[in-house]
């Protein structure tokens, strides 16, 4: 925990005092783009130097490392049915830094590019920038990190997708999925911004009636997940044995919260980038309830395609009440990561885990 507090609080804090001072004092592109770039790079510092451990994820990393080198037949085999292109990349980075640092350098280089792609998509927002280590960070860039890899290629899509580079967006999105199962969905928003129209409100209530039926566990059986070939047990946790469904019904309803105070400003905004940042967010909960009878399935793409939330920046800065409101959410999203749910508190309990 003393990682947490000598270095992710304190930056936490410095982000967000960031990010009231450009918007209060209206600073222009040029100071927000040093802003931004600086205090990005604190970030990706903080988890290119992480301690080993913190994790509870970091115990899988280490059958990784195993999977990796040396690989014999049988495990090359298992590798191209699992997240090859990760697997590849992890074995290209060995072979100049052998040991669990290894994972250090995809996890800070993936978010490195992250925010590089925000900055371009928001203008150098330090909203942006603010929601995204506040909601995001610990979760994908310090426990998941393939599938915090994996959120690199939603956000190229993203990007391809709103400067027109349909090909291209199309391209990352079959290529993100040997990365992480979740970059599948990455275009997910696009059928619900056509099928909602602009009806912003209609979204939120499907939002709603889904969450309301997955409570009383009204859901797709669990079989559905067996058509793309997941066999794996922990993935197939159902509904009733999982332990995950507590733990999201907070973050989901700070989601929905997040959602409403944009509705009012999209409306005014009126812009097509927007609406599929917005449209993105209540696919995830679309694709939460569909594959809610395996638990674990269903948290992961949660949690993926939420992460266009961020984006929406614009929407929360149009009036005070929204920017205090979102800047709050962001502040109890963080407390809720790293004191709630605990998940940088395991480096106190396991200590120093031992590689292969």
């Amino acid at each position: 925990m003393s990682y947490l507090y000598s270095v992710v609080l304190p930056l936490e804090i410095l982000t967000l005092l960031a990010a009231v001072a450009v918007e209060l004092l209206k600073i222009q592109l040029g100071g927000r783009r040093f802003i931004f770039l600086g205090v990005a790079a604190l970030w990706v510092l903080a988890t290119l130097f992480r301690p080993w451990g913190a994790s509870p994820d970091d115990w899988n990393y280490v059958v990784h490392l195993r999977l990796t080198y040396p690989l014999s037949e049988e495990e090359f085999k298992n590798t191209l049915g699992h997240s090859p292109l990760y697997y590849f990349i992890l074995s290209a980075v060995r072979v100049f830094y052998d040991s669990y640092f290894s994972f250090m350098i995809i996890a800070a280089s993936s978010l490195a590019l992250k925010f590089l792609l925000i900055a371009q998509i928001t203008r150098y927002s330090l909203l942006s920038l603010l929601g995204y280590v506040s909601i995001f960070w610990m979760l994908h860039d310090v426990v998941q990190l393939r599938a915090g890899a994996s959120t690199l290629f939603l956000f190229s899509v993203l990007f391809f997708w709103i400067h027109s580079k349909r090909i291209l967006a199309i391209a990352v999105a079959i290529l993100g999925p040997f990365v992480h199962i979740s970059a599948a969905v990455s275009l997910a928003g696009l059928p619900l911004q056509w099928a909602f129209r602009n009806r912003y409100w209609l979204a939120i209530g499907f939002i709603v009636a889904s969450q309301a039926l997955t409570e009383v566990s009204m859901v797709p059986p669990a079989s559905i997940i067996e058509l793309i070939g997941i066999s794996n047990e922990r993935a197939l946790l159902t509904l009733e044995t999982s332990t995950e469904a507590g733990g999201l019904r907070l973050t989901s309803a700070a989601l929905v919260i997040a959602l409403c105070l944009a509705v009012p400003s999209l409306k005014k905004i009126n812009r097509r980038d927007l609406d599929l940042f917005f449209y993105s967010v209540v696919a995830a909960f679309a694709a939460y309830w569909f594959t809610a009878d395996a638990m674990t399935v269903s948290s992961r793409l949660l949690q993926f395609l939420s992460v266009p939330i961020i984006l929406l920046a614009p929407c929360f800065k149009n009036n005070l009440p929204n920017f205090t409101a979102f800047c709050s959410l962001c502040g109890a999203y963080f407390y809720l990561s790293g004191w709630v749910n605990g998940l940088m508190s395991f480096g106190g309990k396991w200590g120093l885990i031992p590689l292969p």
